[in-house]
């Protein structure tokens, strides 16, 4: 079998086996920052017999990637339609912390002429705002959760940043001196729990 050491390259994290190659199994690495949990999930997406490739929205979403005007894009459609396998599929292909050319080489997306300017060249933080700490009875402890981890991935993946010197998570960002993609998905679950407040919804 592999064995699998964590290596940091810069600004992410990644799998090495034995013979020095990068691999894209293996446990979620970080929690959001340039996580391979997009990947993983992608993957197994791509194994269902009943796939429909949608890859080639990859092409619209890139041709917004440094456009002030076009930089916050909000996909709403209906319930089942898709929207976490798309947000997976933009996960694995932005990220830089992993190499996805294998699974995307055979999709509808590899024939853009932007493909390989924009596969695996960004930092991306993808958050699934449906994963709940295992203690959570407020909005408040859920938010402090979501900063706590953020907190973490920006540290062991800018260690020359002051761990001491921050409070707030934009000057955090903006002190890496790096630019980052965001794929928030389920950003809305959070409303429906018991806890929240009309306060809350509204904060």
């Amino acid at each position: 079998g592999k064995y699998c050491t964590l290596t940091r390259n810069r600004l992410y994290f990644q799998y090495k086996d034995v013979s020095g190659d990068s691999v894209s199994e293996g446990r979620y690495i970080l929690n959001y920052l340039n996580t391979n949990r997009p990947l993983l999930l992608f993957r197994q997406t791509l194994n269902d017999e009943l796939y429909v490739d949608k890859s080639l929205m990859i092409d619209s979403i890139s041709k917004c990637i440094n456009n002030a005007a076009r930089k916050y894009i909000c996909i709403t459609r209906p319930r089942r339609f898709g929207k976490t396998v798309n947000a997976n599929m933009l996960g694995a292909y932005y990220t830089k912390g992993y190499n996805s050319h294998d699974i995307f080489k055979n999709l509808q997306a590899s024939q853009s002429n932007l493909y390989e300017k924009h596969l695996n060249q960004y930092n991306v933080i993808y958050i699934d705002f449906s994963q709940m700490p295992d203690v959570c009875e407020s909005y408040q402890d859920y938010i402090k959760s979501i900063r706590k981890k953020m907190y973490g991935d920006l540290y062991a993946a800018f260690p020359e940043v002051d761990k001491d010197g921050y409070d707030s998570l934009n000057d955090l960002l903006l002190a890496t001196s790096s630019s980052f993609i965001f794929i928030l998905d389920e950003w809305d679950s959070i409303f429906y729990r018991d806890f929240m407040t009309s306060g809350d919804k509204s904060e």
